[in-house]
């Protein structure tokens, strides 16, 4: 039997967390952008300074999955992080990042790591998730659809210094 595990990521995380992150993101959007713009943008997103940074600030919390003891994918979320234009009141957190390994898709890593997303802000009293995702990402924006996310705005997004176009969307928590 598979079995997916989730676990909150740690500082001896670190190294794990900085090749995981550097390779799913790559593997994502390296073929779809300017090597300069991209390249800059890998390499201060995803140094291990950085990373560590967030590990210990408390404002991130970063989420591994492993499948069958393998890395699989991660996720980042920052409670009570507000947006602009949320079309509904009540507290909010962003989902920033959730990737999965190419070798992991289709497996329900991606959901295992929302619902651990969803379960941590049910917890901390958040009533909604946000996110930001390229509108040329059309694979993803179908997969938040039929997770049950709605498009509510725009934003623009720096990959190093190309502005690139990014759609908002929601999801209201389930109420515990």
């Amino acid at each position: 039997m598979n079995q997916i595990q989730i676990l909150q990521a740690q500082p001896e995380h670190l190294l794990e967390l900085v090749d995981l992150s550097r390779e799913t993101f790559i593997d994502t959007y390296e073929h779809q952008n300017d090597p300069l713009h991209f390249w800059d943008y890998v390499e201060s997103a995803f140094t291990e300074e950085k990373l560590q940074q967030e590990l210990l600030s408390h404002e991130a919390l970063f989420f591994l999955a492993y499948y069958d003891g393998g890395l699989a994918g991660y996720c980042k979320i920052h409670l009570n992080r507000q947006v602009s234009g949320l079309p509904v009141e009540g507290p909010h957190m962003e989902l920033e990042r959730i990737y999965v390994q190419k070798l992991y898709k289709g497996l329900g890593i991606g959901r295992a790591l929302l619902d651990k997303a969803i379960e941590t802000g049910q917890s901390c009293g958040q009533a909604y998730l946000w996110l930001g995702v390229w509108k040329k990402n059309a694979p993803s924006i179908r997969w938040y659809e039929r997770q049950g996310f709605a498009q509510f705005g725009e934003q623009c997004f720096l990959m190093g210094a190309d502005p690139q176009d990014d759609w908002l969307m929601y999801l209201k928590l389930p109420q515990l």
